[in-house]
């Protein structure tokens, strides 16, 4: 009997606060064209963004009309239900090069008691 392959090791990026890292692209977008071509085009210029290498892997999840770029597995949209601020989201948005791109950058983490970023 063959031994059992061992699970490949998953190479991801952690993000940084301050630096964009994660992307919100409309799913219609891929509509447009052969989405295989878009993924690949989306992928490089994400990496070009993010300022890292071309070929990097993305993971994506569908959040409602949008898919969700990271390159982290880890990576979510608001604090996890454990956090202090739980459901808030982790990023700020800004524009991407089409109307349809969402660039995220990484909030920095609250230090323990500043709770200035809640609302009010």
């Amino acid at each position: 009997m063959p031994p059992t392959p061992v699970p490949k090791k998953v190479d991801y990026h952690e993000p940084e606060s301050g630096k964009p890292s994660a992307a919100l692209v409309k799913r219609s977008i891929f509509h447009a064209e052969n989405p295989e071509n878009l993924f690949a085009r989306m992928k490089d210029h994400l990496a070009k963004v993010f300022g890292l290498e071309k070929g990097t892997n993305f993971c994506y999840r569908v959040q409602g009309d949008d898919l969700f770029f990271s390159a982290s597995p880890y990576d979510t949209l608001n604090y996890p239900k454990d956090h202090e601020l739980a459901g808030q989201p982790r990023y700020d948005w800004a524009d991407g090069a089409k109307p349809e791109i969402k660039i995220g950058t990484l909030k920095p983490e609250p230090k323990p008691n500043d709770l200035s970023d809640l609302p009010v």
